[in-house]
């Protein structure tokens, strides 16, 4: 499941910005819901709202490492769905940042909910954001259900 979750979000990813960078203009914005929600094409050149300007290579192995998180405690056993989704979906954003800055040094941000002036992001962000509650949310669940807590596989 992690691996499906990972690869759709990455995919979708991918291929929605091919579309942004093919089909508009720097800066363009297009209404969805006019003074709630738009398609706005920036470029970012750092992490989440804009921070970390010009630290490329920074975000590059922050990425890296979390990546390497992802993969090492999906190796557990009994991870419940909610924890397994999470991971799928941290992965697929990590990896969909990840290429943006390596390919170009900047993330391609277009999702503008004008409404309550939030920044600009994309579906990467989005996924993680998700992820982090959805493991947020399997951990809680294995605290209240003992028999599902992750475990590891233990090799003899």
């Amino acid at each position: 499941m992690v691996y499906w979750v990972a690869v759709v979000i990455y995919l979708l990813d991918q291929g929605i910005e091919w579309v942004i960078r093919t089909h508009m203009t720097l800066h363009q914005a297009i209404p969805v819901i006019p003074g709630i929600l738009e398609i706005d094409y920036i470029l970012n050149p750092g992490a989440a709202w804009g921070i970390l300007p010009g630290a490329r290579w920074f975000l590059v192995l922050m990425a890296v490492a979390v990546i390497g998180v992802v993969l090492f405690i999906e190796r557990r056993k009994h991870l419940n769905a909610w924890f397994r989704l999470g991971l799928g979906l941290v992965l697929g954003g990590a990896l969909g940042n990840l290429t943006d800055r390596v390919l170009t040094g900047r993330v391609v941000d277009y999702v503008y909910v004008q409404a309550i002036h939030f920044p600009v992001f994309n579906l990467a962000d989005a996924s993680i954001d998700v992820g982090v509650i959805a493991i947020l949310i399997g951990s809680w669940w294995a605290d209240r259900h003992p028999s599902q807590k992750p475990t590891r596989d233990v090799k003899q």
